[in-house]
């Protein structure tokens, strides 16, 4: 291989005819990277993540799962990745904090937090999809590449960026850029896939692994173990940081920071939000996500000690639910 890993490691090792491995950080690089991939984050109309990616393609996926329309694909995302990365984001991050959402996709955290009273903000590569963004949903989102922020009085208190690092051929070019944005102590919300430490492709492959799906080349760029992550952010100047469940088993949710993590009470989350009149209605809609998805839960730990009580009756084991 004729590249070298963020980390430094220039011995890395075929892990199948499209990705590397380095041994040393346990990062999968896609051998894309051997390329000049500077035209991916254009915001121009040939750039692979133009309107066609998020019209076309990324509705594909949805329609797959039952959507009829972007309206249904906006309303799962409320539903089911929206409230799940707020349930972190207001643990740390309380109004009027100013926030940046970096790679906003369908635009939902970036509506559902302004309703919420945040001083939020986003970007995106497509003007078009941009545009569509701003009708729909009436958020302020720009078509631009991240840009370093032009004075301390502008910086913000965080910066979100859920399925963007995987896309990012240059890591540690990137986090700089990102610490620069912030404010000291400011929080950095991150999702992205997890590889399986070690797992070689031929193991994956046996046994059929969910991750097998975000091998994914020309997008997925840079696909970090768990550890890979934890060792980038911390070499980044982010040596704080606190885990959160994912959707998905083979997606990763951090939180990194440069300081000590604020984390707020539900008690101080509650009375932030109903103290500001204007965002009762999102934090009732917020708080209704929560209940329904305990309930959810609880009926799923329910079938899970039903199962494995009679698996247990007829073989002597417990069956593995995720």
């Amino acid at each position: 291989m004729d590249f070298i890993c963020w980390c430094g490691n220039a011995q890395l090792r075929e892990w199948n005819k499209e990705y590397c491995r380095c041994p040393l950080c346990e990062t999968l690089l896609s051998t894309r990277l051997q390329d000049d991939v500077s035209a991916l984050y254009q915001p121009e109309k040939n750039s692979l993540y133009s309107a066609t990616y998020w019209f076309e393609k990324t509705f594909a996926q949805y329609k797959a799962m039952g959507c009829a329309d972007l309206d249904d694909a906006m309303l799962l995302h409320y539903r089911e990745r929206a409230g799940l990365w707020l349930k972190a984001v207001t643990r740390h991050l309380l109004p009027p904090a100013r926030v940046l959402e970096v790679g906003c996709g369908l635009g939902t955290l970036v509506r559902w937090m302004r309703d919420l009273g945040y001083d939020m903000s986003a970007l995106e590569l497509s003007a078009e999809w941009v545009a569509y963004l701003q009708g729909k949903l009436g958020i302020p989102v720009e078509a631009h590449e991240l840009t370093p922020c032009a004075s301390d009085a502008s910086k913000l208190d965080s910066i979100i960026m859920m399925d963007v690092l995987e896309h990012v051929a240059t890591p540690n070019a990137f986090l700089a850029t990102v610490s620069g944005c912030l404010k000291d102590g400011g929080a950095v919300f991150i999702q992205t896939p997890k590889y399986p430490e070690g797992a070689s492709f031929q193991e994956l492959q046996a046994s059929k692994h969910s991750f097998l799906r975000q091998l994914l080349p020309q997008e997925h760029l840079c696909l970090y173990s768990r550890n890979a992550l934890k060792k980038l952010m911390t070499r980044a100047g982010f040596a704080y940081s606190a885990q959160y469940p994912a959707l998905n088993s083979d997606d990763m949710f951090f939180v990194f920071s440069s300081q000590p993590l604020s984390t707020y009470s539900e008690a101080e989350i509650k009375n932030n939000f109903m103290s500001r009149p204007e965002c009762i209605t999102a934090y009732a809609a917020y708080v209704t996500y929560l209940h329904l998805r305990g309930r959810e839960q609880n009926l799923f730990d329910y079938l899970k000690r039903a199962v494995n009580k009679m698996s247990r009756r007829l073989t002597g084991k417990n069956v593995l639910l995720r």
